[in-house]
């Protein structure tokens, strides 16, 4: 896609859109990097008198304009986009000027750290193999629903505390903010494909109960010990994207951890979008030991 003719046609569509809103409405275009480094081009809309303002994304939108569909048209979808999406009132936010109202609804993500180099330089993230465990503190509302702010120095900074403190704290909260949720094989499956069962019942697909960015449940306390006592073996650990990993336990296979790895890779590469991939590597829970860690 060509940047340039983006950002034209966004800056474009962000000042008709503001047009065709009329007064009280402001309007912005702006490039928004993603997970893995993915760029997603949007108009930001906000109404005067609201804390909050809905982004509609335009790359699809441009995609259509340079296959020929007139900017009219074009405009109608994106406010169409907003008038879905677009708040009733204000949402309050006031607790998150505060560590103390705040610290009881810190969760945190997992992301790659060599793939987020650059995203990650101001955020007091912790470092779990090659992921990062990033801290976010979650926002529910009856407006907006569910949401995250990514936690960063600057936040720590206004808030007067240490990494340390914060992450002390978010060991104690993360799991009841965003509690697991671990799903058997099995339940995800229609019966036609089942096969044998008995291959199945034991893999486990962990995320959180929204399953919006829960692949980092997989690390809270407990939860690998628990499976891994119910089938009585080590465990494998597949990364199926930032919203979930697939448990299984560990057989007598020869040559697993390389079919396992082979399999991560070709989804990663073939199914999975960039903006959702985690990690191309397996890792491995000792259940004697209680020790998690890539694969060796």
């Amino acid at each position: 896609m060509d940047n340039k003719n983006i950002e034209e046609f966004g800056r474009t569509l962000a000042i008709k859109t503001k047009d065709r809103l009329g007064e009280g409405y402001d309007t912005k275009y702006k490039v928004m990097e993603k997970n893995n480094g993915t760029v997603k081009h949007g108009i930001v809309i906000r109404k005067e008198e609201l804390n909050i303002s809905p982004t509609v994304y335009i790359d699809a939108f441009y995609e259509d304009y340079r296959n020929g569909r007139n900017i009219s048209d074009i405009l109608d979808g994106v406010i169409a986009s907003y008038e879905q999406y677009m708040p009733s009132g204000n949402v309050d936010v006031s607790f998150f000027e505060e560590f103390e109202s705040a610290s009881d609804r810190l969760a945190f993500r997992l992301m790659g750290i060599r793939e987020n180099k650059e995203y990650l330089k101001n955020i007091p993230y912790r470092k779990f193999e090659n992921l990062a465990m990033v801290p976010v503190c979650i926002v529910r509302d009856d407006i907006i629903g569910e949401g995250m702010i990514t936690i960063n120095d600057s936040h720590l900074e206004s808030w007067g505390i240490t990494k340390r403190k914060l992450w002390k704290n978010l060991k104690e909260t993360a799991a009841k903010v965003a509690p697991v949720k671990m799903i058997p094989m099995v339940e995800m499956l229609d019966d036609r494909f089942l096969g044998d069962v008995g291959t199945l019942k034991d893999i486990i697909i962990v995320t959180n109960q929204s399953k919006n960015y829960g692949a980092g449940a997989v690390l809270y306390p407990g939860v690998l010990k628990s499976i891994a006592e119910k089938c009585g073996r080590n465990l494998y650990v597949l990364p199926a994207s930032v919203h979930e990993v697939i448990v299984l336990p560990e057989s007598d296979k020869a040559g697993e951890k390389e079919i396992l790895e082979e399999i991560v890779r070709n989804v990663n590469a073939d199914v999975l979008g960039r903006d959702d991939f985690l990690s191309d590597m397996v890792y491995y829970y000792n259940k004697d030991e209680e020790t998690f860690g890539l694969c060796g």
